[in-house]
């Protein structure tokens, strides 16, 4: 049975024959949260979730959460905070699971949590390694520093901090990240001017573009150098255009064992416009984007009606100022997926006709038996002055293609001469969208959310 919200019961009774008193006398059960019942917690704190039961046994009780990113519950109720977020705990008791009780948890940081740098350079030359270190306050915890680079491209970084520098790249530097373990907002940078000449091999290529970017979502905070969180339900475009059930926020996406996962799932509509749903979505919008290349991420895809997960490209502002607004400006959707349809996923060009109308070509990649959305699969698309070709798992054959000649995009009257609009800078997007009208409105089952969409990494080469 399909159900668009959540109804979150504070408390239940029912009559009916109890557990714990005479077989021929009717007693009335109720559950409800007890006063001294948490409603938020801190990083790495755990309480227990207490509750006022009449007529039934603690021992029939199962309390389960729905984010485990967030929280951890035993089989007794202590809640542990893993990650800041929202967590819904839902305590179902045994023969009235009908009558279980939720709850949504705020879980938040560690404060007066302070990082520096002690030992950091500025400067650095193709194939040196050096060396940076960082020292963090106010930790009780004494979980450590973690290190990040905003382009894995140009360097590699050790979990000390040592960095060997491998190639300038497009802007000759790079940025270091020092972050807190114990509370990963938290974090310090050092831009670093790279020297040197760019190797003339070494360098990863594929079908004859070079890696000029790379982001492999290592440690537990998104590197912001190179990521925007958007958060919200669209304001005053709300449903972002497409009449979407979700509203973005933050604590949605996470960093966990090398992958960045965003998470769809149901919310308190009261603390989110009114929507259902809360999930996540981040861009690159004026930190990463380039004109022409080859654009790739490795992303494993949930089952279930109504979720969208999606990886795609918009503008940057010169194209923008240049074209005007979506769709003269152009869009490109390098993958995206409908969660009930297992076997497939699309890519589209969007752009406008010379009056301006919307118009877009369509491709869709049918994966070979045994394989589906819910495997990591590579997604890329190839993009040049006269042609786009759309590829999935290192094939060296596209399923889709744009091509100038056979299939040109448009342009609208008075803004410029093909290939625009795909002439212009654009930067990359992911989210994962619930509801809407690229799957004809459906909404998840139940039993369909949470659900996961996870990225290992993303490139971009140029030639």
């Amino acid at each position: 049975m399909k159900k668009i919200g959540k109804l979150l019961i504070m408390s239940a009774a029912v009559s009916g024959l109890s557990s714990c008193g005479s077989s021929d006398s009717p007693k009335e059960f109720s559950l409800s949260f007890a006063s001294d019942s948490p409603t938020s917690l801190t990083v790495g704190e755990t309480a227990k979730i207490s509750v006022n039961l009449v007529n039934g046994e603690t021992s029939d009780l199962r309390f389960v959460v729905d984010d485990p990113l967030i929280g951890s519950i035993d089989r007794e109720g202590n809640l542990t905070a893993l990650r800041n977020g929202v967590v819904n705990v839902k305590v179902i008791p045994s023969g009235h699971e009908d009558l279980s009780i939720s709850r949504y948890i705020d879980v938040n940081s560690r404060s007066g949590i302070t990082i520096a740098f002690t030992q950091s350079v500025t400067s650095a030359a193709v194939g040196e390694t050096v060396s940076f270190h960082a020292e963090v306050r106010g930790d009780s915890s004494n979980s450590g520093v973690g290190y990040l680079l905003n382009n894995y491209a140009l360097a590699s970084i050790s979990d000390e901090g040592e960095v060997h520098i491998v190639q300038k790249g497009v802007e000759e530097k790079l940025i270091v990240t020092a972050y807190s373990k114990a509370n990963p907002d938290v974090s310090v940078d050092v831009t670093v001017h790279l020297t040197g000449e760019n190797p003339s091999d070494g360098i990863q290529k594929v079908h004859g573009y070079s890696l000029i970017f790379q982001d492999d979502f290592r440690g537990e905070r998104l590197n912001t150098n190179n990521w925007e969180y958007m958060i919200g339900d669209g304001g005053n475009n709300k449903g972002w255009g497409n009449e979407e059930l979700e509203f973005y926020r933050k604590e949605n996406i996470k960093l966990v064992d090398g992958q960045m996962v965003i998470t769809a799932k149901y919310c308190d509509s009261n603390k989110n416009s009114g929507q259902n749903y809360s999930s996540g979505r981040i861009r690159s919008h004026r930190k990463v984007a380039y004109t022409y290349g080859r654009v790739e991420a490795r992303i494993a895809c949930p089952f279930g009606n109504g979720l969208w997960p999606a990886f795609w490209m918009l503008p940057d502002p010169e194209g923008l100022a240049a074209y005007g607004s979506w769709p003269n400006s152009g869009e490109i959707d390098i993958m995206e997926a409908k969660g009930r349809v297992k076997y497939s996923i699309d890519s589209t060009l969007h752009d406008a006709d010379r009056n301006g109308n919307h118009i877009y070509q369509f491709g869709t990649n049918v994966f070979p038996v045994g394989q589906d959305i819910s495997q990591f699969h590579d997604y890329a698309v190839e993009w040049d002055e006269n042609e786009f070709r759309w590829y999935v798992d290192g094939s060296n054959e596209p399923f889709h293609r744009c091509n100038a000649d056979t299939k040109p995009w448009g342009i609208k009257t008075g803004t410029g001469e093909f290939p625009a609009p795909f002439n212009k800078p654009f930067h990359i997007l992911f989210n994962m969208a619930v509801g809407g009208n690229y799957d004809g409105y459906r909404v998840p089952d139940e039993d369909e959310v949470p659900a996961q969409m996870k990225v290992a990494y993303v490139k971009w080469y140029q030639k």
